[in-house]
């Protein structure tokens, strides 16, 4: 059974893929990622199959007091790396209300 609870995308595997690098791409061990997809820990993976990974980034609606600073620290990142995330300028004021990218944890 896997530990991982969080949420899930669904991601088409590529040529050369398998557990043990998704799993380090999506931080999870390979037995977690394994079991999150029903599948033995040593399973090969095929090229097209399908399979569940963790959502790296999830949508946070902007409240009053935000700010990309204040956001981006409480997300352990810098206010470049956010911005980037949601293609702004480090300097953007948010808006009540506006829906931006962070990451999911």
């Amino acid at each position: 059974m896997s530990k991982y609870r969080g949420a899930t995308e669904t991601y088409q595997v590529k040529a050369g893929e398998g557990l043990i690098n998704l799993a380090a791409r999506y931080n999870v061990s390979p037995s977690d990622l394994a079991a999150l997809n029903n599948l033995k820990p040593n399973a090969n993976l095929l090229l097209g199959q399908r399979i569940k990974v963790p959502k790296l980034t999830t949508t946070y609606k902007v409240k009053s007091g935000d700010s990309l600073t204040n956001l981006a620290r409480k997300y352990g990142m810098s206010n470049k790396e956010l911005a980037k995330m949601n293609d702004i300028s480090p300097l953007a004021d948010l808006r009540i209300g506006q829906t931006i990218k962070v990451p999911n944890r």
